[in-house]
């Protein structure tokens, strides 16, 4: 009886051991798999935080070394519809007169404007900001523009098929704020056409006082005659 209960203690301190034994072993099986994973995590992060890092240092680089497109309007070819007085495109668009704040574009008989620019070469157009006249010139009957379509290469656009037209680009203008330009629809652009649809205060009048165009020379010469009346 004695060698019998002997055993059998033996026996269950065996189960014991080998239950505290796979235990052991799940325990130290799940702490493995924990700190991979957490590690793993970790890495993917890191790797997608050095990623946008780069990103933006390559987008900082890009704007640090675009030209001012201004410098290559050909400014006979320059037209605006609906200004309140001729040739006032001249102060939100050409260096000297857009840098004074008193001038300022103002559209005539309601808030909509047309813009046409055409630059002596094809350009590629990377970043657009349209500034509104600052607080101490603003016209009480006007203000900034709030949507704006872009179109390229449309030689010439009247109000009608230019609300009703697909365009490049529309864009919403929060403020002086830049707008990045998607990279896809303004490769080789001659003619870029800015159709202002509405302005932020719903005023009778929109007011622009400064337009600046960001991006660089494609090298491609190209004459307008060729580009397709809308």
């Amino acid at each position: 009886m004695e060698a019998m209960l002997s055993l059998g203690a033996r026996v269950a301190d065996s189960a014991i051991f080998v239950s505290v034994f796979i235990w052991s072993l799940t325990l130290t099986s799940f702490c493995v798999r924990v700190y991979m994973e957490s590690h793993t995590d970790l890495g993917a992060r890191s790797r997608a935080v050095v990623g946008a890092a780069r990103a933006a240092a390559r987008r900082a680089e890009t704007r640090r070394t675009m030209l001012d497109l201004i410098d290559h309007v050909d400014q006979r070819s320059v037209e605006c519809l609906n200004a309140l007085t001729d040739e006032s495109w001249r102060n939100a668009l050409w260096p000297g007169p857009r840098d004074q704040g008193s001038l300022t574009l103002v559209s005539d008989d309601d808030e909509e404007l047309i813009l046409r620019v055409e630059f002596s070469s094809n350009v590629r157009p990377r970043s657009l900001k349209i500034a509104g006249a600052s607080a101490t010139h603003a016209r009480e009957d006007a203000s900034a523009p709030r949507v704006v379509k872009i179109f390229v290469n449309a030689p010439s656009l009247s109000f009608e098929n230019a609300a009703k037209r697909r365009a490049a680009q529309v864009v919403e203008l929060d403020g002086d704020d830049e707008v990045e330009l998607d990279v896809t629809a303004f490769e080789n652009v001659r003619v870029m056409t800015f159709y202002v649809e509405s302005n932020v205060g719903g005023t009778a009048r929109t007011e622009i006082g400064r337009i600046d165009i960001k991006g660089e020379l494609s090298g491609e010469l190209r004459d307008v005659s060729e580009l397709k009346p809308c």
